[in-house]
């Protein structure tokens, strides 16, 4: 249920920003989370593509060439994924390392050439691949710069050494289901706030006595509490949660402008530093209207839809004045984030110990694949390497087939960049409140491989309590039958079908209708598992009649859970989504009104009160480095 979670950690960082402006003003406000919304973002990037080109990406064939397209690959012992994007560019080093010195010959030498010969490379590369252990081709080849990871499987997560040494799983004693070893609290705090919950969860009704009468006490106490918070609810209407919070963003590309973007439109002022030696990698696109134009690099769609509400500081830190320069602004700041390879601040001279030295109430959040400590802290990771060793690439597919991953077509971003994104806005709202708390910044650690493993304790529950690995079910439930996608008219068009109760299938089989169906065959549970393919083929067969567009809203009426399947295109177009306001239209930047409106996805999360909103579209390259340096740091211009 990925997006059941992803949506509760939203939700977590909407109630804490809610919290926050009550604390502050006495005024609450209505939280509206959508799963709809929250999983659409997994898919930002072709969303993007859509709006800025018209191009409608489709998913990836599993067909396609496996090492240029980062699927998984054949090990001795199970299967591997290697990541294109950290091979291509190590191509010698590659070679070497699958011992295939052919591959440095024409055509696989050029780097344009093996684009047009990819299936020849996977011909090559997979015998070599399935003479070794996922083990070696992993650590291996990480020892090598090679982004090769190991896809694994929840027991693999459970008896892993780095999270072992990060003491990442917790333990604790319930009073039924006894010793429970399970996920710890994301992200990581280095021992400072305590990573087991509080208490284990609840038996049924457990507490009713317990919390009846302490909100009985509390609605009646005369005390300091409520007075104050009635004064406050007399106050003038409030602004927005962050407002006065001061967040300097060193980052790029996915992951951490996705976690700050959501903190920059609840109201904190967000300075994204960057440098013209290493500017963001977003800035390649996608280009309004595929047209590069002169200063292309501050038009690109990824770019603006990541950094809208902030503004933009140009430092190199790489030199002394540059270092001394940002811990300036550190000094009248709240929080740091960063996603830089550990040790690259340690080595700046940026370290967490050097910031607090400052400002001792800073909060610096790191973001990387595995995390700031650990045997694997220094392995590279993009957004597949962490997708694959998490668990979840382990359990999507079907089962007589590989392992396969999300995204679309290349232009869709690993699910672990989405969920690590959403970790780390939670974690920099829970942190301010902590700090309100106690009056001390802190250290946020975020492993995006321990943030996939996160959303996934039911598989990881599953292993630690009862010894069982989950395996790929395709579109298959346990507790459900049938469930699955099924064809419509059209092309390439499906809907989402799945039914929880025997009353549910009896409807359906009216509502396709499944004529000539033995319905009596079919009538429990039980009997509809066993003979879910047969079950499969009588549903498509029926399906194929209709539009995906009539058929979902016939089954939704009968009561049945059923959806249609959303590309990006559908995705800008679906009703629902438009009632919601989920795409909003930004007007071209003032540097670069020729790039026109486009149209940009909200925060999956709608707060009544303050909704979130875009207020300035995303900087030009260093666009407010002199308004920054001299209105916070006293500078002049010739400074």
């Amino acid at each position: 249920n990925q997006a059941g979670h992803l949506a509760g950690v939203n939700a977590a960082a909407a109630t804490l920003a809610a919290v926050r402006l009550a604390q502050r003003s006495g005024t609450g406000q209505r939280i509206d989370i959508s799963e709809q919304e929250t999983m659409a973002m997994t898919i930002f990037p072709a969303l993007n593509v859509y709006s800025h080109t018209g191009a409608d990406v489709k998913r990836a064939s599993t067909t396609l060439p496996k090492l240029a397209t980062s699927q998984a690959m054949e090990a001795i012992d199970g299967w591997v994924m290697p990541s294109d994007a950290g091979i291509d560019v190590w191509w010698e080093t590659f070679a070497e390392f699958v011992e295939r010195p052919e591959l440095l010959d024409w055509p696989f030498a050029d780097r344009d050439s093996r684009h047009e010969h990819e299936g020849a490379i996977d011909d090559i590369v997979g015998p070599a691949f399935r003479s070794r252990t996922r083990a070696d081709l992993f650590h291996s080849g990480q020892e090598r710069g090679l982004t090769i990871s190991s896809i694994q499987t929840s027991e693999d997560v459970a008896r892993c050494p780095h999270l072992a040494e990060r003491a990442y799983f917790v333990t604790q004693e319930h009073p039924v289901a006894g010793t429970l070893k399970m996920p710890g609290m994301t992200p990581q705090t280095g021992g400072v706030v305590d990573r087991t919950p509080s208490r284990p969860a609840p038996l049924l009704g457990q507490h009713d006595d317990e919390v009846f009468a302490a909100l009985k006490a509390a609605e009646t106490a005369p005390g300091p509490a409520n007075e104050e918070r009635r004064a406050r609810s007399k106050q003038p209407a409030p602004g927005l949660p962050l407002e006065g919070v001061r967040i300097l963003e060193l980052g790029m590309v996915f992951v951490l402008p996705l976690a700050i973007t959501p903190l920059a439109a609840l109201g904190a002022d967000v300075i994204k530093v960057e440098s013209a030696s290493r500017p963001d990698s977003v800035r390649s696109g996608p280009m309004p209207d595929n047209r590069p134009r002169p200063g292309a690099y501050n038009h690109a769609g990824n770019y603006h839809l990541l950094n809208r509400n902030k503004r933009g500081v140009a430092l190199d830190l790489t030199t002394e004045q540059g270092r001394e320069t940002l811990l300036e602004l550190v000094r009248v700041s709240d929080v740091v984030a960063e996603n830089f390879t550990p040790r690259v601040l340690q080595n700046l001279g940026l370290d967490y110990e050097q910031l607090r030295r400052v400002n001792p109430r800073i909060i610096l959040l790191s973001s990387s694949g595995f995390g700031q400590t650990g045997p694997w802290r220094n392995y590279k990771a993009y957004g597949p390497t962490t997708e694959s060793t998490d668990g979840l690439m382990h359990l999507t597919g079907y089962p007589d087939g590989p392992p396969t991953r999300g995204g679309a077509g290349g232009f869709g971003v690993a699910f672990t960049d989405v969920a690590g994104a959403y970790y780390g806005t939670y974690s920099i709202l829970a942190a301010l409140e902590y700090r309100e708390r106690t009056g001390k910044g802190l250290w946020l650690d975020l492993s995006h491989y321990e943030a996939g493993i996160a959303t996934l304790p039911e598989p990881m529950l599953d292993y630690t309590m009862n010894g069982r690995v989950l395996e790929r079910a395709g579109n298959r439930s346990a507790e459900r039958a049938p469930q699955g996608a099924y064809p419509c008219r059209g092309d390439d068009e499906w809907i989402a079908i799945s039914i929880a109760t025997d009353d549910e299938f009896a409807t359906l089989v009216q509502a396709l209708p499944l004529d000539g169906l033995d319905a009596g065959r079919f009538a429990t549970i039980q009997s509809r598992q066993r003979e879910h393919d047969l079950l499969d083929e009588c549903i498509a067969a029926a399906t194929r009649t209709w539009s995906a567009t009539e058929l979902e809203a016939t089954l939704q009426a009968a009561g049945i859970e059923a959806i249609r399947l959303l590309g990006p295109k559908d995705v800008w177009l679906d009703p629902q989504l438009r009632a919601r306001g989920f795409g909003e239209l930004v007007a071209a930047p003032a540097y670069a009104p020729e790039i026109g409106p486009r149209v940009f996805p909200r925060p999956a999360w709608r707060m009544s009160t303050t909704p979130a909103k875009t207020r300035s579209s995303a900087p030009a390259f260093g666009q407010h480095t002199n308004e920054v340096l001299t209105s916070l740091l006293g500078l002049t211009p010739s400074d």
